[in-house]
């Protein structure tokens, strides 16, 4: 938490089950709503795409992570969001469309 707010984020596991290098280009977060810990709702529809140019070899896992630009005004302990990930392979796929629970930090 600063001054300005407090920033959130997340890290994906990308597991590729195939024979052949998968490549990530990009990842794209819209978060509908932030809850935060005094109950509040705020909602946002707020979009945000970060390059992650990345390989993941066959049989292999990568940790994506992915930092928020936008500042909350407090710290967030749930995000209403939706996560598409950008594949040179096969295109944009949609990985997460949900609830995500941030737990609080001390």
């Amino acid at each position: 938490m600063t001054q300005g707010g407090a920033a959130a984020g997340f890290a994906l596991n990308v597991t590729n089950s195939g024979s052949c290098d998968l490549h990530l280009e990009a990842v794209k977060v819209t978060v509908h709503a932030a809850t935060y810990r005094d109950g509040s709702v705020e909602e946002l529809e707020l979009t945000e795409t970060q390059d992650a140019t990345s390989t993941v070899s066959p049989r292999q896992t990568r940790q994506v992570d992915f930092i928020f630009d936008h500042m909350f005004p407090m710290s967030p302990t749930q995000l209403s969001l939706r996560v598409e990930m950008s594949f040179r392979e096969v295109g944009t796929i949609l990985v997460f469309d949900g609830q995500l629970q941030i737990p609080v930090r001390a």
